[in-house]
């Protein structure tokens, strides 16, 4: 099972490279949304020959949506990408196309983010020639296993990291600061938090070009459930480390490598928890309460 882990700056490469991780993820710079670390596509030359002095492999997110105006620059980033061996993370259609002209779309990965929720989804994705796809979020432990065991194709889990909790196009910080008269820019800003008044924990919050995220107060931590997942299939693990410490995040993916190499999982989930006891298990074992009935209509 492979991992691949977000970085936030390329001195990071090396302390990641001991922890024993697989390969590295990173947004490109004006084609992202909610990535660790951003980079420009001057700063990806030096990124991938670094990966490549190490071994590690270099997938770049360039995954949000876009507009009919920004397709030529969009197509111009992808084939520059692809030509330096990376694989893309991608949501977008169009990226897929732009692929399909350079005849590299086995260089793509599929996040969709909640749309990969069953085997026939993933299976329709794979068919296209993709690398791999990674699956929903919000699915169980036991749904993840049951798709990665039916499908031919890669299929890729996150199993660390805050989560997204909701996405919108609309700027809510941008405007709630019109909204009070504050002159104050927050876009882009990774230090900022919301608290619910029936909440205490805080949610990471983050605005950027393309609209505003707010974040799960706790931290998926999937240590526990690597095990089945392996032996499910799961071809690829991520771990994100956008929003934590950066001594706790190299620390949680040493944590994880050394369950994968045969540390007891639990023992080592308890520890991370005295470091955060934020950790969680997302919906490793939560269903969905919009569950359809079978024969039901409406």
């Amino acid at each position: 099972m492979k991992t691949t882990v977000s970085i936030h700056s390329i001195d990071e490469i090396d302390a990641l490279k001991q922890c024993g991780v697989s390969g590295l993820m990173v947004g490109l710079k004006g084609f992202q949304s909610g990535c660790d670390g951003v980079f420009s596509l001057d700063d990806l030359y030096t990124l991938k020959q670094k990966c490549d002095e190490n071994e590690l492999d270099l997938m770049v997110l360039i995954n949000r949506l876009y507009f009919d105006e920004e397709i030529e620059a969009l197509n111009e980033a992808v084939k520059e990408v692809l030509n330096l061996g990376c694989r893309i993370l991608y949501c977008d259609p169009a990226v897929y196309l732009a692929a399909e002209q350079n005849e590299k779309v086995s260089q793509l990965v599929y996040d969709a983010s909640t749309l990969m929720c069953n085997s026939l989804d993933v299976q329709l994705m794979q068919d296209l020639g993709l690398d791999s796809v990674v699956l929903s979020r919000e699915i169980t432990l036991d749904e993840i296993c049951e798709i990665s065991k039916k499908v031919s194709g890669k299929t890729i889990v996150q199993v660390y990291g805050y989560q997204v909790m909701a996405h919108s196009k609309r700027h809510f910080l941008r405007n709630y600061m019109k909204e009070i008269n504050k002159n104050l820019n927050l876009e882009d800003r990774r230090d900022l938090t919301l608290i619910e008044t029936t909440r205490t924990g805080r949610m990471p919050i983050l605005e950027e070009k393309d609209g505003c995220r707010i974040y799960t107060d706790y931290v998926l931590c999937a240590l526990k459930e690597l095990a089945l997942m392996k032996e499910a299939g799961v071809d690829e693990v991520m771990l994100d480390g956008l929003f934590i410490e950066r001594n706790e995040y190299v620390s949680a993916v040493q944590t994880f490598n050394e369950v994968l190499n045969g540390k007891d999982a639990q023992e080592a989930y308890l520890k991370l928890k005295e470091i955060n006891n934020a950790y969680g298990e997302g919906y490793m074992y939560t269903k969905t309460n919009l569950v359809k009935v079978e024969g039901e209509r409406g």
